[in-house]
């Protein structure tokens, strides 16, 4: 809800526990939502249409892995996504 102004905020909120509900929610017509813009690209929906809010406040994005136990990857995904975050 954060993310709407305060004199915007919808009247109803549907709640969903991942991202496959909101979506489903959002091509049935029972809601509308906001998100990054990675939305788009990584969950493609046939029923959902994805439009940019130009002037929308920018979001934050968090990388977080394990303490313990992490796929040997990670450091080296960790690196690469460091470097695409600075270009």
């Amino acid at each position: 809800m954060e993310l709407w102004p305060s004199l915007s905020r919808p009247s109803r909120i549907v709640e969903v526990t991942n991202t496959d509900e909101w979506l489903l929610a959002i091509a049935t017509g029972d809601a509308v939502g906001v998100s990054a813009e990675s939305t788009a690209h990584q969950h493609p929906h046939p029923g959902v249409r994805f439009v940019p809010l130009w002037g929308a406040p920018s979001l934050t994005v968090s990388l977080v892995w394990p303490v313990g136990g992490a796929h040997p990857a990670v450091a080296d995904f960790v690196a690469c996504v460091r470097r695409c975050a600075r270009s």
